[in-house]
């Protein structure tokens, strides 16, 4: 966000700023240049975050993370570092950018970030049990006090507390969620939703104690393979169905947490994965090996999905991951060769 002058409000800013998000269509195009290379060698870059600062932005590989910094003006990402890190390739970032949280087959690193380069380093580790050990997709409430990640191995994910002046982890529980594919959490932080194959998994989460309870029904319908679920706000959630070619629009009743389905609309086969931009405004689909393209749709104002032009931009390779920056300006696409003949590369776009 920019400052509009010490004369104007604070809710006048805010409206201000608003308008000039509103006017912004979401479509993408290439800056130059159009990618960056991984920073070590045979890299292939699967997951990508960024600071809450939009400064710095890592990115999670088969071998380490690669650290870039980020220029605000232009969005230009340039190199500065690499750590080796086995059989790491998904993390998170605490909200306030103190840590970096990068999950192992048998662990979770805890780094340090340097709040002026960005620089990790190692602070702690905690290791997790044998039954809890595959874990991915790190959620961490508003506050930072709690995090939530994927447990591929047993089929639900783990939760944790979170220390936020050391960034240690204390385990709160495993929970069950069959066939989890991509655990969410509303932005009120008051449910947490699993997309398990045909169904939805439902919890409601204790805001004191971070401890998660069966919502009746526990279960939903929701299509056939979903595989990924996102939230624009309190009220309107998002899935993806690999098999149906479907993007199915929910609305969420924030008192409750109930979830009541809208509509669908179809998109291109072999699409996987959602992102979606930090003013709301577009959803970005990620595709399978068997469609290089990323996929954007608009999101209207009532929550409702309607096709932007292009509605795809083609690649060379598959998109691994995507990231739209925190300012609305930006976005990173890993991209590799899914024979793994070559490093991936790391596509730049700016948002318009």
């Amino acid at each position: 966000m920019f400052d509009l002058g010490m004369g104007i409000g604070v809710a006048v800013q805010k409206t201000i700023q608003a308008a000039i998000a509103a006017l912004k269509t979401g479509l993408l195009s290439l800056l130059t240049p159009n990618t960056i290379s991984v920073i070590g060698t045979n890299v292939y870059p699967f997951s990508i975050l960024i600071d809450p600062a939009d400064k710095h932005v890592y990115f999670f590989d088969n071998v380490g993370i690669s650290h870039y910094t980020r220029d605000l003006i232009t969005g230009l990402l340039t190199a500065s570092e690499f750590l080796t890190v086995a059989t790491s390739k998904v993390g998170g970032i605490s909200p306030d950018g103190k840590f970096l949280y990068a999950s192992t087959t048998n662990t979770i690193l805890i780094y340090s970030i340097n709040s002026t380069t960005g620089v990790l380093t190692l602070s702690s580790t905690h290791t997790k049990s044998t039954a809890y050990s595959t874990s991915s997709n790190h959620q961490f409430t508003s506050d930072g006090l709690f995090m939530y990640c994927e447990n591929g191995s047993s089929g639900g994910f783990n939760g944790y507390n979170v220390n936020t002046t050391t960034g240690a982890l204390t385990l709160i529980g495993f929970y069950s969620f069959p066939t989890l594919y991509r655990l969410t959490m509303s932005p009120d932080g008051k449910n947490v939703y699993g997309a398990s194959s045909s169904n939805i998994s439902q919890k409601t989460r204790n805001l004191s104690t971070g401890v998660l309870t069966d919502m009746v029904p526990a279960t939903i319908a929701g299509g056939t393979t979903i595989t990924h679920i996102v939230f624009r706000d309190d009220s309107n959630m998002y899935t993806i169905d690999q098999t149906a070619n479907l993007i199915r629009h929910y609305s969420r009743d924030p008192a409750t947490g109930i979830l009541t389905f809208v509509n669908n609309i179809s998109i291109p086969a072999n699409s996987e994965q959602l992102r979606i931009s930090k003013d709301g405004l577009t959803l970005y689909i990620m595709n399978t090996s068997a469609n290089k393209s990323i996929g954007q749709i608009k999101i209207n104002t009532d929550g409702s999905l309607s096709a932007l032009t292009p509605a795809s931009i083609s690649l060379p390779n598959y998109a691994t991951d995507i990231l739209p920056t925190n300012d609305n300006n930006n976005v990173y696409v890993g991209n590799i060769d899914p024979a793994f003949t070559a490093p991936g590369v790391i596509y730049q776009f700016k948002r318009d």
